[in-house]
């Protein structure tokens, strides 16, 4: 097997679940970045915790987040395109991979890490300026795998893909 994917599957093994209500949610430092409201997260908290990531070179923010529907932004930036100018589908592809974990990890039973096991990603349209957004909600909320579909949409709200992907839960 692949180092350095074994190194990956570690990583999100041993995410934690979410906090309660009494408790407080750390970034990889460990430091602490505020405490879980009733029913969801702070976004920032969430922002915070993908530091060091794929999630912080990409850009994402997080705006919404609980256990039902989870929302972040992009920007589009001269990185992020194709050589045509166009934001490019692989982009696509991680935003709604990173938005579609969190909403799983906003689900886990405490103890339990998640992994991708499927994703499939339409493209519609073409991202080119401005902030893209995705909103992941779920189809399947089961014990052994969830399945989210996350749609981008740019800022006048045409969609630019619509994502579903299927989450294992690993207890």
């Amino acid at each position: 097997m692949d180092e350095n994917y074994v190194d990956i599957t570690l990583r999100v093994i041993a995410m934690p679940a979410p906090a309660t209500d009494h408790e407080t949610v750390a970034n990889h430092a460990g430091k602490e970045v505020g405490p879980m409201s009733e029913g969801t997260i702070d976004p920032r908290a969430i922002t915070d915790r993908w530091k060091g990531t794929l999630g912080e070179h990409l850009g994402i923010e997080f705006e919404e987040t609980s256990p039902e529907r989870v929302v972040a932004r992009l920007t589009i930036r001269d990185e992020l395109r194709t050589v045509g100018g166009a934001l490019h589908g692989g982009t696509l592809m991680a935003f709604a991979d990173t938005v579609g974990a969190v909403a799983t990890v906003l689900n886990l039973p405490p103890g339990a890490g998640t992994t991708t096991l499927e994703s499939k990603t339409n493209f519609f349209a073409a991202g080119r300026t401005g902030v893209v957004r995705a909103e992941s909600t779920p189809l399947h909320r089961g014990k052994r795998t969830m399945v989210w579909q996350t749609k981008v949409t740019d800022e006048s709200g045409r969609m630019l893909s619509l994502t579903t992907q299927t989450q294992m839960v690993l207890a």
